[in-house]
């Protein structure tokens, strides 16, 4: 199984302006620093939940329909724009009717289950025959993200730039933002 961002987000959770107040920069000679932390905080946030922050186009490509449902390794779930399937007979990249699909989501993570009384298509048996694109994340703007994910944000972008590299002087930095994993932990995914 493979996650693919396609379309990233169009804003950070922190804008320039934030990061430099929760660093204490006054000057904006580090801005392109301060930028690069915020963007490797989201990511590290991101990977760590599995939950995208803010809207983002996802691509799942997975090898077959195995049981009843298609869980989806993202949250939070906005939309699902399509499924698709290898074509037993062809090979062609097929879109299953929407109508024939249904979007789980009472547990987490969200599924994707055929429609009542239906079964999932026949697809080609071959790698990577199924594709699902869907729309994640918890909405456009830093203001719909949870304030305890926007706090590890906060927390690693300090991290991330404040020590630019693993050693410095013979001394190993520590390990990443103990305070940022606490914050995060009530939101991490696990199927």
């Amino acid at each position: 199984m493979a996650v693919t961002v396609t379309s990233g987000p169009a804003v950070e959770p922190l804008t320039t302006e934030e990061a430099r107040m929760q660093l204490r920069v006054d000057l904006d000679a580090e801005d392109d620093l301060i930028d690069a932390a915020v963007k490797a905080a989201r990511a590290y946030v991101e990977t760590n939940t599995r939950r995208k922050l803010i809207t983002q186009t996802v691509v799942l490509t997975q090898t077959g329909l195995h049981g009843w449902l298609l869980p989806l390794p993202v949250l939070p779930i906005q939309s699902v724009t399509s499924v698709q399937y290898k074509d037993p007979a062809t090979g062609a990249l097929t879109t299953w009717d929407a109508a024939n699909w249904q979007i789980v989501q009472s547990a987490e993570p969200a599924h994707i289950a055929p429609a009542y009384g239906l079964t999932w298509p026949t697809v080609r048996s071959d790698f990577d025959n199924v594709v699902v694109t869907m729309v994640a994340g918890y909405g456009d703007a830093a203001t719909d993200i949870p304030s305890d994910l926007i706090a590890a944000v906060r927390l690693m972008t300090a991290h991330f730039f404040e020590n630019r590299q693993e050693e410095y002087a013979g001394t190993v930095v520590s390990k990443l933002s103990v305070g940022a994993d606490r914050l995060i932990a009530p939101h991490v995914l696990h199927n």
